[in-house]
């Protein structure tokens, strides 16, 4: 038995798959906006080319639930300043948009 190639550890399309999953989905709102049920995954790709691993839209477009861009890490070591420099490039035009970023990690 083995893995297909595309799922391969070291690659991120098994999480990408994972994340996809609704249970996995309701734990990320869950942990961040207290919310399960409400989110859809929306357009990653953005305006320059540039792809998000996930952006969950909020399913009512009037609702007062923000958008949250998911970005996938293996390993953070030390500071995450790394990390928050990956997150400001996955952003584009970030001064247009109030964000505030949140690490969860197993």
């Amino acid at each position: 038995m083995s893995l297909p190639t595309k799922l391969k550890p070291g690659k991120d399309l098994m999480a990408k798959e994972a994340l996809r999953d609704p249970k996995v989905i309701n734990l990320i709102t869950e942990s961040l906006v207290k919310t399960t049920d409400d989110y859809f995954i929306g357009n990653c790709e953005w305006k320059d080319g540039t792809r998000s691993d996930m952006v969950l839209e909020p399913k009512n477009a009037f609702s007062d639930l923000p958008p949250l861009i998911v970005e996938i890490q293996h390993t953070i070591c030390g500071q995450s300043d790394h990390l928050l420099m990956g997150l400001n490039e996955s952003i584009p035009n970030s001064s247009a948009f109030e964000y505030k970023r949140s690490t969860l990690s197993n």
